[in-house]
């Protein structure tokens, strides 16, 4: 009888211990399994729609996403053929760790403010999570403004870290064009407005012509456009 006891407390602990495991290595490192966890992630959080459409590979050796849909309030973002290498010690601490993140197509929409401005906090991702990018490349972007216009940039590059209340790049180049852009670095803050803050250069280049360069730092909030 006692043996009978303890072999089945011994069974419950080696169970307790054993599904837990299975079930990480079946989400990190299975097709299924990513897409079983993309499936449960909350579709709304502090004011943020997110949707994701295609994924391919897994957590631990590389992921492909056909379609991410962000929006917000004023932004509506839409990344198109993303791939995506993660270092998975890093989430341990709550923290994200792309090694490299390669977007094909980046669609920004700012849109028109249809309500009087009524100052909320702004958060970038939930309160318990923190992303750090090495390597950003986006092959082409757009930028639309609730004017109509439209702004085309081509080959981003950078690097830098997202928290819930503030997102920071480094080094980031682009060209749009004949123009070549520059930033040192920036930073994007989430309180109660939308603060935005870079030192930018610009260096602009037309065969048969004398190039020039300029040198910016700018600072502003983004919830003053209309």
């Amino acid at each position: 009888m006692r043996g009978w006891i303890i072999g089945l407390i011994a069974g419950f602990i080696i169970t307790a211990v054993a599904l837990p495991l299975a079930a990480t290595w079946y989400v990190v490192y299975t097709e299924p399994g990513v897409n079983l966890l993309v499936r449960h992630l909350p579709r709304h959080f502090a004011g943020i729609e997110l949707a994701i459409h295609g994924v391919r590979g897994s957590v631990a050796h590389g992921l492909h996403i056909d379609q991410l849909l962000v929006r917000q309030r004023r932004v509506h973002l839409d990344f198109a053929n993303i791939d995506l290498r993660l270092d998975l010690a890093p989430t341990l601490l709550q923290t994200l760790h792309a090694r490299s993140l390669e977007i094909g197509e980046l669609r920004v929409e700012v849109v028109r403010r249809t309500t009087p401005h009524v100052p909320k906090p702004l958060y970038f991702l939930p309160h318990w999570l923190n992303v750090r990018i090495d390597a950003l490349h986006i092959a082409h972007g757009t930028l639309l403004l609730p004017s109509g216009r439209q702004l085309e940039a081509e080959d981003v590059r950078t690097h830098g870290t997202v928290r819930p209340r503030t997102v920071r790049f480094f080094d980031a180049t682009m060209r749009a064009g004949n123009i070549a852009f520059r930033a040192r670095q920036g930073v994007l803050r989430g309180k109660l407005t939308l603060a935005v803050a870079a030192d930018l250069g610009i260096d602009y280049h037309v065969s048969g012509a004398v190039p020039w360069q300029v040198r910016v730092h700018g600072d502003g909030d983004l919830n003053t456009l209309p």
